[in-house]
């Protein structure tokens, strides 16, 4: 499995749905455009009652641990505060600095909504599959805005559409060097755009979270 798009893992994809589908996105049918049985990966989890209960177990213990216990408060905290001062000095981004605070604010919201949710699927208050779930059971999420987090089209400076890095013309577009705009005193390289710099936030959180999850359910699976 090779992961990608971390600045989109949260529902930056045009076609992902709104926020409240995405926040109670059902933990037992975890597939977009497709079934489980076609991908094998998930399909031993499902195809087993013992591998399903011990999934769900995981699950359980990572949302107590890093929710209720608090590590992803302070592990989002302090990355965020890591990395705003390049992010306010950066001259060159495409978003204000005020939209990088939003964006950060509505990932933070965004995952504790979604612990919520998958926190009442396992205990059954809401559906845990698509055939199951009732939209009067959900999590409501209809204050965020998704994009806030990122998305796969943006904007410059001077309203050229920004997708990719292609403008509306197909030409690439081309970031100025720092001694070119005479900041050469500014710290860290300079980011891309509003969903590059929610990628710095999203990927370490979770990249670190799903390491975390997939070691734990790996090494108990063989203690089994």
């Amino acid at each position: 499995m090779i992961p990608w798009d971390y600045n989109l893992a949260f529902g930056g994809f045009e076609s992902a749905g709104d926020a409240t589908s995405l926040v109670n996105y059902p933990i037992d049918s975890p597939v977009s455009g497709g079934n489980i049985e076609d991908r094998p990966m998930l399909a031993w989890i499902f195809a087993s009652e013992e591998y399903t209960a011990l999934y769900h177990r995981y699950f359980s213990e990572f949302i107590s641990e890093w929710f209720d216990g608090g590590k992803f408060e302070n592990m989002i905290e302090s990355v965020s505060a890591m990395i705003t001062p390049y992010v306010e000095q950066d001259p060159t981004k495409f978003c204000t600095f005020e939209e990088f605070e939003t964006g950060v604010s509505t990932l933070g919201e965004f995952c504790r909504l979604r612990a919520g949710s998958i926190e009442g699927q396992l205990n059954g208050i809401i559906g845990s599959t698509s055939d199951t779930q009732q939209s009067s059971e959900r999590i409501d999420a209809g204050n965020l805005q998704i994009s806030d987090m990122g998305s796969m089209q943006n904007f410059t400076d001077d309203g050229t559409h920004y997708q990719h890095g292609i403008a509306d013309d197909n030409e690439p577009l081309q970031r100025p060097s720092m001694d070119a705009i005479g900041q050469k005193n500014a710290p860290g390289q300079s980011a891309a755009s509003l969903a590059t710099l929610l990628w710095i936030v999203a990927s370490i959180i979770l990249l670190i979270l799903a390491t975390l999850f997939v070691f734990r359910f790996r090494g108990r699976r063989y203690n089994c």
